[in-house]
């Protein structure tokens, strides 16, 4: 029997219990499935993610009985961690289940990889949830600073190949650290990264007796670790027996462009990125640049030459004299009435004219091009006329206004 070799399939742990009723809340996403998935798409590979604390896991999900579905599992945790009301076994698989995905494991040959969590070892986790990971649990520490040191087979053909094994792997967030029962022991244990202090072990390759294979890793493992970074590619490797299809390049310097164009920013009125809202760097961050690279560089003494390059496109670096800076706010301002456009304002001053007599609210939507990098939060409105005697109310666009259809920040009505 062999399996399909198209899909990944990641199982994924959060906060919702399992039950009957289809409309259930969203998914908390797990730290640990936004670094795998991540690679996953970026390298192209077809997966698929199964909750596991939202749906069952049955046979004739994994398998038809002969023609296996998936040709890799990757855990993002070891037990599936899930403290839910009414889950006396803190795992989002029941032991059933459990016993379903290494039973399925067995049968199709394929491998499995956990990015992290608890090493669940001895007798009552084997009874319970069908779980051992071959640890003595008495040998067991925890921190969050670590120098993990290579140990062969890792940088072989086959275990995380592409890492220069000569340099240690600094580990930078909480890890387990644990000794591996003697290697009469079902499973037998190979370690590949030991804690440079304690020799303990963090990650490990299982084998078991019923022809099982199993990837561990006892640290912590998310996009924004760079340990994590230096893992990830080994737990699809390994899982897959390094069939898949899909691509991946390793690229050894960071390009910065644009460094002088400002950025939109988040409006948390509208809920929305928007262009009303800019930020431009100052030379204070650029101080505080160079100061972040120089940490990185002492934090990771196998980046001696790393260096971010700037590079230089012109765009927004020419400096706006001093007297160009008292601008209007009507340059370049947008005039539209209700969502539809009525007309435009190339100069500091601009006509509002009315289509139909019924016209009697206006949008004023100030857009400053380049090289005015700025971003406004106070615009001033001189409204005038031959035949306006009556005083014209405005407010911000911020403000639900009556008989409009939206909120329409960084404008003035």
């Amino acid at each position: 029997m062999n399996p399909d070799h198209r899909p990944i399939h990641v199982w994924h742990p959060c906060g919702v219990r399992k039950g009957q009723n289809v409309c259930r809340p969203p998914a908390v996403v797990h730290w640990s499935i936004d670094l795998i998935d991540d690679m996953l798409d970026e390298v192209g590979v077809a997966y698929e993610v199964l909750d596991a604390s939202r749906q069952m896991l049955t046979p004739e999900f994994l398998s038809d009985g002969y023609h296996g579905k998936f040709n890799g599992v990757i855990l993002t945790d070891s037990m599936l961690y899930y403290t839910g009301p009414g889950n006396e076994l803190n795992s989002a698989f029941s032991l059933a289940e459990w016993q379903t995905l290494h039973q399925y494991e067995r049968d199709f040959g394929v491998r499995e990889s956990v990015l992290s969590g608890y090493p669940a070892s001895g007798p009552y986790f084997k009874v319970v949830y069908d779980l051992d990971y071959g640890m003595d649990l008495n040998t067991l520490v925890t921190g969050k600073s670590f120098q993990g040191r290579w140990q062969p087979p890792a940088g072989n053909t086959e275990l995380f190949e592409y890492v220069n094994t000569a340099n240690t792997l600094p580990v930078n967030d909480y890890a387990v650290a644990v000794e591996p029962l003697a290697p009469s022991v079902d499973p037998v244990v190979q370690p590949l990264l030991r804690d440079g202090t304690s020799n303990r072990t963090l990650v490990s390759r299982l084998i078991y007796a019923d022809g099982r294979e199993v990837l561990y890793s006892g640290i912590t493992n998310a996009w924004y670790l760079v340990h994590s970074q230096v893992l990830n590619y080994e737990f699809l490797n390994f899982a897959t027996r390094g069939l898949f299809l899909g691509s991946r390049k390793v690229y050894l310097a960071a390009h910065v462009d644009d460094l002088f164009l400002a950025d939109d920013l988040w409006d948390p009125v509208a809920n929305e990125t928007t262009e009303e809202l800019l930020y431009r760097n100052t030379s204070h961050d650029i101080d505080n640049l160079v100061l972040s690279q120089k940490a990185l560089l002492k934090q990771y003494k196998t980046l001696p030459q790393f260096k971010l390059d700037m590079v230089f496109n012109g765009g927004g670096a020419v400096a706006i004299p001093a007297h160009s800076r008292q601008y209007s706010p009507l340059k370049d301002a947008e005039l539209s009435k209700d969502k539809k456009k009525a007309k435009k304002g190339r100069d500091d001053k601009a006509r509002i004219g009315s289509h139909k007599r019924n016209e009697s609210q206006y949008v004023v939507k100030f857009i400053l091009d380049e090289p005015y990098q700025v971003s406004a939060n106070k615009a001033l409105l001189k409204l005038s006329g031959p035949k306006r005697t009556a005083p014209v109310p405005q407010c911000a666009g911020s403000v639900k206004v009556p008989g409009w259809k939206k909120k329409f920040p960084g404008m003035i009505v």
